[in-house]
């Protein structure tokens, strides 16, 4: 059993379901409101309505507050904000690492040793939206945008609220009824990161998304992170991008797919956890390539046995990308 241990972080972290954010009241018009009373750290969702020159004015629930960034905020964006007391602005900018530790707790469950609680039982209309035997790169586009707005706008090709809770007219079992507030609230955890690291004074562009697989037969998750500074190759001024996928699955067990690319380079890596898949993937790599070819050009894939541990994994790769330090929180390995 993994457990997570966390070292200093607010227990105002927990994702809240992706359609509460929606359905908020009006806002208070007294800008001291509970904000202005919350304990330094609390996280405060709101919109920058205007640049002063000593910041930015933010409509919150609570009123309009003011706020510091040391990086640029567009007017009209609706941002995390942290709790800063005793100062003379009321915000900060909140970073990613007050997500991580609340989307790595809904993500112990199903990139653990034990069983997914979700197999089988996902809603029958997220089939559609990844899951399905056949690719749709406009329905993956807008799972992608809903997974990135911080679950506060309406959208109109994918709703979360409404795919997971609907039942084709059929009674939904208690065990469904669970799976649906599960992915509401990973869902929520992920829109809440995603919505946290492109505004980060730290770090990389990154955004977390999790990966169905078609029947059913396994669960991941998959980081895209995109970063000017450390272009390399032949055109050191082309930006370079990675996509690192963190995979369960039923008959390949753990593996990790790192893809990185600059241009029209594209590298790629897997790294399996069984000798017997490694060997698989490798005598297979061959196929990918006439694919992958018709888009990037050079293509090099390679294939390794390794331990895989992807819940170390994506711990590591988010703590570095944001700039977060190690030490924000721990899994720890618990057995009987």
């Amino acid at each position: 059993m993994v457990s997570i241990k966390i070292n200093q972080v607010s227990s105002e972290l927990l994702p809240r379901p992706a359609k509460e954010a929606v359905n908020r009241g009006p806002a208070p018009q007294s800008g001291q409101g509970r904000a202005a009373n919350a304990p330094a750290g609390k996280l405060v969702r709101g919109t920058v309505i205007a640049k002063t020159s000593g910041g930015y004015l933010v409509k919150t629930a609570a009123g309009v507050l003011t706020a510091d960034s040391l990086v640029p905020l567009e007017v009209g964006r609706e941002i995390w904000f942290e709790q800063f007391g005793g100062s003379g602005s009321e915000l900060v900018l909140a970073g990613p690492q007050k997500a991580m530790p609340a989307i790595m707790r809904l993500l112990l469950p199903l990139l653990g040793a034990s069983a997914n609680p979700l197999a089988h039982n996902l809603p029958p209309g997220l089939a559609a939206y990844g899951a399905g035997s056949q690719a749709d790169p406009v329905k993956l586009l807008a799972f992608i945008a809903a997974m990135s707005n911080g679950g506060t706008a309406d959208n109109t090709l994918f709703d979360p609220f409404a795919v997971l809770t609907r039942h084709d007219g059929r009674q939904a079992s208690q065990t469904a009824e669970n799976a649906v507030s599960t992915l509401q609230n990973l869902f929520g955890a992920h829109a809440q990161l995603n919505s946290l690291a492109p505004v980060s004074q730290q770090g990389q562009n990154l955004f977390l998304y999790p990966c169905f697989f078609a029947g059913t037969s396994g669960w991941g998750e998959w980081l895209f992170s995109f970063n000017r500074q450390e272009g390399r190759g032949s055109d050191s001024s082309l930006p370079e991008y990675a996509v690192s996928f963190y995979l369960t699955m039923s008959r390949l067990g753990e593996m990790h797919l790192q893809l990185s690319g600059q241009g029209k380079e594209l590298r790629g890596r897997f790294t399996m956890a069984s000798r017997a898949a490694a060997a698989h993937v490798s005598a297979h790599l061959a196929q990918l390539l006439p694919t992958l070819e018709r888009l990037y050009q050079p293509v090099t894939l390679s294939c390794r046995y390794e331990s895989v541990n992807n819940l170390q994994k994506i711990k590591t790769d988010l703590a570095h990308k944001t700039g977060t330090s190690a030490d924000l929180f721990t899994l720890v390995n618990l057995t009987a």
